[in-house]
């Protein structure tokens, strides 16, 4: 165990980042399993996790979070443990010194997010003068997991720097949507760029940037299936997926990232500039802040901006490909009124995931209140060794039978044997309103799922799971389904049905992301299924892009 800056430690604090120096000779691209274990007549295994070594010298960052501290305390010892970390690789293994980790560190009043080891810094005093001072930082995207109070004070703070306190919450919240943008919805400093161009994290640094921003030399590591495997159309399965990052940019905490944000966002100082002007400073800042022009084109001849030198113009064209998605009209260039068309659908869904329970005084007991009935505790679905099946339905309290039994065809040939699991959207607003549709046929067919998750998080049986539905051609024989209630959506974020105008889908709200994750993690276990056998009902059958995809991004912190 090391400290942030390499130093082995003497002991460590709960609460706090600590990274994992590994010492390898020859094995770069290798992948290792890291194990943390509590030191004590019978080990306790607290944590673990494959890491591809980057070099002979390779770090990785590390949280010690107070589940660690519960699960390490089963001899009672008090406010002190033992911890040691095991590497294993090809069958054989090797361990680290034992080093003291204390209880003195302050306790978390937030509970840490479930999705990442890096973590977002050290939460700030709740309230002051009996004021809810978290409130006072309330962005759009406050309520996703990876989001808290520190993370948002910090993009205020920065805000406020840059651009004075009139505009501070206007332009922090433009970064919020930047984030959710080019983190690839993860608001992980660690996120590794998905067309694999090697950005990084928070506004996805590019090396060159990463390099003129260290003023240094940086190290490009690989990554195995960091957002899962992925989905090969071809061969219909999915495959290992590997990604390039900066190693030094995954290692830092979101909130010392942040710095870095600050640096990058130093020549837009003191001016109020829209949106779109925001976003392409990370995209490509040679055209922030120009009026509309041709940003990216398939050909040199498409671009519209004929003073520019050539190596700008060549620069536009070799963008295009990673960029093309960003364009509407298909006429192999992206103007820049096209990315403001597209990005601007990050701000309008960001208000409605905004922060509703600040962590401190009422409301933070109203929001333990609303999330019994799908935070993991006692008789969980997704904890229980044997999910009790009756008559074709989970018997649990958790879920709500409500049979439409017109969606029940033929059965399985082995109802214990099936092949994934298929996430859909249901295209309706409320539970209610699915059921009805389930109920009435469409050309002919009666088409529904299994289940339904609500916006409130409940879920919903419709269907025995001895028999198949009409839920994804192809699969209907092989599959359970899930519909997750929300509506596709336009640029402004308005609700759709228009397939011209669908820019998007509706962001599950989190006791729906819970809720469907809880049900896919007992179904998988119950089925024997592992999470790459989640399909996105897009990926298996012709429908609307993102349909599924907007889910399985939403349910994946919660496998980590």
């Amino acid at each position: 165990f090391v400290d942030m800056v390499g130093k082995p430690y003497k002991s460590m604090k709960f609460g706090t980042h600590v990274k994992a120096k590994i010492i390898s000779k020859n094995m770069a691209g290798k992948t290792v399993r890291l194990k943390i274990w509590e030191d004590d007549i019978s080990n306790v295994l607290l944590f673990e996790k494959d890491y591809i070594l980057g070099g002979d010298e390779s770090f990785f960052t590390l949280f010690l979070t107070a589940q660690m501290r519960k699960d390490g305390d089963d001899w009672k010892e008090g406010n002190e443990q033992e911890y040691f970390l095991e590497i294993e690789y090809a069958g054989q293994s090797v361990d680290s010194e034992v080093i003291n980790v204390n209880d003195s560190a302050p306790k978390i009043k937030v509970a840490e997010p479930a999705v990442s080891m890096t973590g977002v810094g050290k939460i700030p005093a709740q309230k002051q003068n009996g004021t809810c001072v978290c409130q006072q930082y309330d962005l759009i995207w406050g309520g996703h997991p990876n989001v808290n109070c520190a993370f948002r004070m910090k993009v205020v703070e920065i805000c406020a720097d840059l651009w004075g306190e009139k505009n501070k919450i206007k332009m922090a919240n433009n970064l919020m949507a930047v984030f959710k943008w080019e983190s690839g919805s993860t608001f992980k400093p660690d996120a590794p760029n998905q067309a694999n161009s090697g950005g990084t994290g928070l506004i996805q640094f590019m090396p060159d940037t990463a390099k003129s921003l260290l003023g240094k030399e940086v190290t490009i590591e690989i990554v195995k299936n960091y957002y899962g495997k992925k989905y090969n159309k071809k061969t219909k399965q999915r495959e290992d997926w590997y990604l390039k990052r900066v190693k030094e940019f995954a290692d830092m905490t979101a909130i010392d990232q942040l710095d870095y944000v600050k640096k990058h966002f130093e020549p837009l100082r003191d001016k109020d500039v829209e949106f779109v002007d925001f976003y392409l400073q990370v995209l490509f800042p040679a055209s922030s802040q120009l009026p509309e022009h041709v940003v990216f084109a398939d050909k040199l001849s498409k671009l519209d901006r004929d003073m520019e030198s050539d190596k700008l113009k060549q620069k536009r064209v070799n963008a295009y490909e990673k960029n093309k998605g960003l364009g509407i009209n298909g006429d192999g260039k992206v103007t820049k009124s096209e990315i403001k068309t597209k990005v601007q659908v990050y701000v309008t869904e960001g208000l409605a995931n905004k922060e509703k329970d600040f962590e401190c005084g009422n409301k933070e007991k109203s929001k333990e209140k609303q999330e019994t009935k799908t935070d993991c505790k006692t008789n969980c679905i997704c904890q229980l060794d044997i999910l009790e099946i009756k008559d074709g339905f989970i018997d649990n309290s958790q879920i709500i039978k409500n049979r439409v039994s017109v969606l029940e065809r033929s059965k399985f040939i082995d109802s214990k044997k099936l092949s994934g699991i298929i996430l859909h959207r249901t295209v309706t607003k409320t539970t209610q309103s699915t059921i009805n549709a389930f109920s009435n046929k469409r050309d002919g067919v009666y088409y529904g799922t299994h289940f339904i998750v609500g916006k409130d998080g409940v879920i919903t049986q419709t269907a025995h799971l001895d028999f198949k539905t009409n839920h994804a051609k192809g699969w209907n024989s092989k599959s359970i389904g899930i519909e997750v209630v929300g509506m596709p959506i336009d640029k402004n974020g308005s609700p759709t049905v228009k397939d011209k105008e669908i820019v998007g889908w509706e962001n599950l709200t989190e006791l729906q992301a819970k809720s469907v994750a809880c049900l896919s993690k007992a179904l998988l276990k119950y089925y024997s299924l592992e999470f790459e056998d989640l399909h996105c009902h897009e990926h298996v059958a012709s429908k609307t892009k993102g349909e599924g995809e907007y889910v399985l991004k939403a349910i994946t912190p919660y496998f980590k």
